[in-house]
């Protein structure tokens, strides 16, 4: 009986070793949604695959692990599993994406839950797209109607027709100006690291960073926001259009977040660190809706959850 016993032990070891390969090897799976119909694409390319035989308005869904990048030439909507975490929790894509579409009525291409490694880009002006509890390298180029809420986003540059784009409750690491004085630009609820002086725009409950004795520009407008290390013109000024805002410097940053580990705005981590205010910064700074600004204020308080 000890030797059945025994092999039997061993034969269950084997099983859970061999288990566990394949659950670490395990291909990505993508599922397209078109109607009732439903088929299943394996492997990294899975993602270009199942894009390629997509229609406008059906739906892709990403299991966790990393996809190879594919240009989006389609309206669909794209979940994936979630920025945060590694490859067994989260939805990776590797590569630039190129977004290609056109939209002459309401359809939204729309993504969620999504690590975008590299960045994404788009060539001509494109409208209507949300873009929900998503991390991206860069964004870059022009487009019309761009809804981002809870995304982190290493590097934004908006481009020369750059129309309705607004970004909520969203990290942004370097924020750029855009190329034309026409472009509408809405930052609600959000932390930018890094800014551009030029940067035009209107910012509300926000707390945004920039080199020291920088100036913003006359056309950017900003109610109750937290500027740390920048001049600003008051509302009611020549060259101004701000109000019920803070200014501060890098030294006071340690007051203002909680579990800040240095005192230089633009050192704080855009990817990982969480960006809760303290009490009492909570309870200072208070927005145009009563919330505390930042990015846990307002009607959707920051969340990379999907």
């Amino acid at each position: 009986m000890r030797r059945i016993v025994c092999i039997f032990s061993c034969v269950a070891a084997m099983l859970l070793v061999v288990s566990g390969r394949v659950t670490a090897q395990s291909p990505c799976t993508t599922t397209l949604q078109h109607g009732d119909n439903i088929t299943v694409f394996y492997d990294r390319y899975s993602f270009a695959e199942a894009l390629d035989a997509a229609s406008d308005g059906d739906i892709i869904t990403l299991s966790a692990g990393t996809f190879q990048a594919a240009n989006i030439t389609k309206i669909v909507k794209i979940y994936g599993t979630g920025f945060s975490g590694d490859n067994l929790f989260s939805t990776h894509i590797d590569g630039e994406i190129q977004i290609i579409v056109s939209n002459d009525d309401d359809r939204v291409l729309y993504v969620e839950g999504v690590d975008f490694i590299d960045g994404v880009y788009w060539d001509g002006t494109l409208p209507h797209i949300s873009l929900i509890k998503c991390r991206l390298g860069y964004w870059s180029g022009s487009a019309t109607n761009v809804f981002f809420n809870s995304c982190r986003i290493w590097d934004f540059n908006p481009g020369f027709d750059c129309k309705n784009t607004f970004l909520s409750n969203c990290v942004i690491h370097n924020m750029h100006e855009p190329y034309d004085v026409l472009s509408s630009i809405g930052i609600i609820n959000s932390i930018v690291l890094q800014i551009e002086p030029d940067v035009l725009g209107y910012f509300k409950n926000s707390i945004i960073g920039g080199s020291v004795n920088d100036t913003l520009a006359n056309l950017l407008t900003a109610d109750n926001c937290i500027f740390v290390n920048i001049n600003y013109y008051e509302r009611g000024s020549e060259k101004g259009l701000y109000s019920n805002c803070w200014r501060v410097t890098d030294s006071d940053i340690t007051e203002i977040f909680d579990g800040v580990y240095t005192d230089i705005m633009a050192d704080l981590d855009y990817n990982s660190f969480p960006f809760k205010l303290t009490d009492s910064a909570a309870a200072l700074y208070i927005g145009t809706d009563s919330t505390q600004i930042g990015i846990y204020g307002g009607q959707e308080p920051y969340s990379d959850i999907p």
